[in-house]
């Protein structure tokens, strides 16, 4: 599957945890030294508002503290 296409999948992932009229405006992959890739994916919101959820490849949200961490600090590393 092509990166394009990837992002284009986790975008229609992500947008089922936001609320109606919400839209997702980008998709930062990152992928960790274990292997495991999280996308950090911009929502910008009906009101207005952006906000951010992070997703695993099975669209599930991230929860944990530390897998988090190592996603942000691996996109801000990369900006």
């Amino acid at each position: 599957m092509a990166l394009v296409e990837d992002l284009e999948r986790v975008a229609r992932l992500a947008v089922a945890h936001a609320n109606e009229g919400d839209v997702v405006s980008g998709v930062i992959p990152t992928e960790s030294a274990a292997g495991g890739r999280v996308y950090l994916c911009s929502i910008d919101g009906a009101d207005g508002y952006r906000s951010w959820l992070a997703v695993r490849d099975d669209g599930t949200p991230v929860a944990d503290r530390l897998e988090l961490r190592a996603a942000v600090s691996i996109a801000a590393l990369c900006e």
